[in-house]
């Protein structure tokens, strides 16, 4: 009558998103995708730890630019908006990266990579 909430795998190993046990709910939802779909999945948790670099990176471009640019006295709208399309850039990355927690949280891919 009781279950095992913590499975009994007995091996201890990690399951990835292509490993699918038939028991779990979440697992029910990762065997209905195809394999264009799974490979989908596996990319974007692999690529999880390059958004919060990707991120970073936009944001240290954009303020270096807005300091030279202030610092220079060379405004003009051009610049301004090559900023503002580096600062929506950042966005994406983070849009990204939220995207790609959640996938792990629902996949249940095994914790997040540091």
């Amino acid at each position: 009558m009781t279950s095992s909430a913590g499975g009994d795998a007995g091996d201890g190993s990690l399951t990835s998103a292509s490993e699918v046990l038939p028991e779990h709910p979440r697992n029910e939802a990762l065997s209905r995708l195809d394999a264009l779909e799974r490979r989908n999945l596996e990319r974007m948790l692999q690529a999880e730890r390059r958004f919060p670099l990707f991120l970073w990176a936009n944001l240290g471009i954009a303020a270096a630019l807005v300091i030279y640019y202030s610092g220079s006295g060379s405004w003009s709208a051009a610049r301004a908006v090559v900023v503002l399309l580096i600062l929506l850039g950042a966005r994406a990355h983070l849009r990204q990266l939220r995207s790609a927690r959640l996938l792990r949280k629902l996949s249940g891919a095994g914790p997040e990579p540091r």
